[in-house]
């Protein structure tokens, strides 16, 4: 069964099994010209995933096992990929946020920082999306490697991703908490901070480890 690679794949495919619609309420919904959704929408019938009739789209009963199948994946996906950004000056705020993380990180992973550089990549555009990784933790390196690929790092893999997160969880780059199940991993906040010291950055660590499969 093919995966999910776009985002917005992943959203029309979460309008069509709420219920069926047209291509100009997709359009809408996803805040794109109607061409776009068009786009998506045919590309999803070559593949025999949607259908069109009377001029509303619905889910083929392939689709609906499709959307079955891979909605955890679907869900995983729409909830990394959206990007929180309102108006230019916010725009501009992140982009200066996100340059001042970077010096930031590079200082606090030291040696590890070239090892670890896509893994970093990685966080850095979690945290510009405005969003952390909270999940399952017998599952939580196979999703991380499924969003990195996502994001376009593919030189990542699951042994890299558990050897450099522990790495940098070490060195107070990442906080790393598990609750239960769940595993929550996230750039340490302290990094945004603009006094730090050795000592208070490494304070909070978190006290999560990660296992996996060899990918």
């Amino acid at each position: 069964m093919r995966p999910i690679r776009s985002p917005r794949t992943g959203q029309i495919l979460l309008l069509l099994h709420e219920r069926p619609r047209t291509a100009k309420e997709i359009a809408e919904e996803l805040g794109v010209w109607p061409s776009e959704a068009h786009a998506y929408l045919h590309a999803l019938r070559k593949r025999g995933v949607a259908e069109h009739n009377d001029g509303v789209w619905s889910l083929t009963e392939y689709g609906k096992q499709y959307y079955k199948t891979l909605e955890d994946h679907i869900m995983l996906i729409l909830r990394f990929m959206k990007i929180r950004i309102n108006n230019n000056k916010q725009e501009s705020i992140r982009i200066n946020v996100i340059r001042n993380l970077e010096t930031k990180i590079k200082e606090w992973a030291g040696k590890v920082y070239n090892d670890c550089r896509d893994v970093l990549e990685l966080f850095l555009k979690l945290r510009e999306r405005g969003t952390y990784v909270e999940l399952p933790h017998n599952k939580a390196l196979e999703y991380l490697w499924e969003i990195s690929q996502e994001l376009g790092i593919s030189s990542i893999d699951t042994r890299k991703l558990r050897e450099c997160i522990e790495d940098l969880r070490a060195r107070g780059v990442l906080f790393v908490y598990q609750r239960g199940s769940v595993v929550k991993i996230r750039l340490n906040r302290h990094l945004e901070e603009p006094v730090l010291t050795q000592g208070h950055h490494r304070s909070s660590r978190g006290n999560g480890q990660l296992s996996s499969r060899r990918r």
